[in-house]
């Protein structure tokens, strides 16, 4: 499952629920920087995030807020802009961009759901969605 995140980015807690945009990283500096500390995933969330949450970050899927990045730098004792300096393989790359694809066809059904939309707007909006998703297919295949 793909989270949907929110447009709005005025979070700065690691209060469950809470949604942003989050900051953009390099999935797996994380899984690296955790393995190299001796930490496992249920050590790294120590309670201020779940242990599914780093699995997450750890694949690319979900980003970390400011707060959940700097703890996760002082926990493996890595400076933040390691996690956040681009990567050299294009593997990753690749499956950054299929899940900001997926993550953007979610935000557009949930917006094209929306009663207000008339029916031609939720018919383009559809398409788009459509189009997002098989961009995001072919990406994950090449």
């Amino acid at each position: 499952m793909i989270p949907c995140q929110s447009l709005d980015i005025t979070f700065l807690d690691m209060r469950r629920g809470t949604r942003g945009t989050g900051v953009p990283i390099n999935p797996a500096r994380v899984h690296s920087a955790r393995v190299a500390a001796g930490l496992t995933m249920e050590e790294l969330a120590d309670g201020a995030v779940s242990r599914t949450f780093i699995h997450l970050l750890e694949k690319g899927i979900s980003r970390p807020s400011p707060d959940v990045l700097n703890l996760i730098a002082k926990r493996t004792h890595k400076p933040v802009n390691y996690f956040t300096e681009p990567g050299s393989d294009d593997a990753l790359t690749r499956q950054q961009l299929v899940n900001e694809l997926a993550v953007l066809a979610v935000r557009l059904k949930r917006f094209r759901e929306d009663k207000e939309r008339r029916p031609v707007q939720r018919e383009s909006i559809k398409l788009l969605e459509s189009a997002l998703r098989q961009g995001a297919m072919l990406l994950k295949h090449l």
